[in-house]
């Protein structure tokens, strides 16, 4: 385990680094300027520039014109970016006309499994609200010029107390049966964070056999992440408070909810490596 995770270590970080210089330059930082243009904000008054100053392709208006006195100020100080509204919209409302699907077996053999492989597809749609998860998908891409996400059978369940006599009198003879409610069990298809994804420095575009491993980090509060990884011999190593600050965080306010763990899942197609990691 000790060797595996040292490697697992210094492929990540090989992976981190050389997203920082693609053709020179830091890929997060563009992406952390797009969340910045991307969002409504105060247009800051700046006496050293021009007065009017608008650009089309941030949807920012004219500098706010003061008439009189600072309260008598004629126009709104929010940025408007208009383009990326529209964009959106217009992604959702083609998402949401995306048009059925149709599976065919390449062989006699799988031409009876047709049919119930559709209705899985089907239900993994309908169900587990997989479309929304595209929208999202959709929406990296066009922002960040990348987007990623994964397929995996996921399976949600919890323990759970079932009231099964009822002792009016005295409450606290009531009677219960411990059971384990499956809230979704099924084909899941999640939108992940491309700021906690990394990929192989090697990987060329629309070449997904040129990627040989992979890493993704997801957020966890402590209930949760027990209930799923609790069952691991090193679970009871694991803090309470074991959440990974990024650079684009708050340190103060990510410390306040102590009970938040990172999880980090790392994957080696040549290797046939797969790790759980607590970065």
């Amino acid at each position: 385990e000790k060797t595996k995770r040292d490697y697992l270590k210094k492929r990540i970080l090989i992976m981190q680094e050389a997203r920082k210089n693609v053709l020179g330059k830091n890929i997060e930082t563009i992406w952390r300027d797009a969340d910045k243009d991307y969002q409504p904000r105060e247009l800051e008054s700046v006496t050293t520039r021009k007065r009017f100053e608008s650009d089309d392709t941030l949807g920012l208006r004219s500098k706010l014109v003061l008439v009189g006195d600072k309260t008598e100020a004629w126009r709104n100080k929010n940025s408007e970016p208009t383009l990326l509204v529209k964009i959106q919209t217009a992604l959702s409302i083609i998402i949401d006309r995306n048009p059925e699907a149709v599976f065919e077996s390449l062989t006699k053999k799988y031409e009876a499994t047709s049919k119930l492989a559709h209705s899985l597809w089907q239900s993994s749609w309908k169900i587990d609200q997989s479309k929304g998860q595209l929208k999202l998908f959709v929406f990296n891409l066009a922002k960040y010029g990348w987007a990623c996400g994964r397929t995996y059978p996921r399976i949600i369940k919890r323990n759970k107390s079932v009231l099964i006599e009822l002792n009016t009198e005295e409450p606290e003879k009531n009677k219960y049966d411990e059971k384990v409610i499956i809230d979704f069990n099924g084909v899941h298809r999640e939108n992940l964070d491309p700021y906690k994804v990394w990929i192989d420095e090697m990987a060329t575009p629309n070449d997904p056999h040129s990627i040989n491993d992979w890493y993704f980090e997801k957020d966890y509060n402590y209930d949760s992440a027990m209930l799923e990884f609790g069952h691991y011999k090193n679970w009871d190593f694991i803090k309470k408070s074991a959440k990974k600050i990024n650079e684009s965080e708050d340190k103060e306010k990510t410390t306040e909810n102590s009970e938040i763990i990172t999880i980090g899942f790392y994957e080696n197609k040549n290797k046939d490596l797969f790790g759980i990691y607590i970065p």
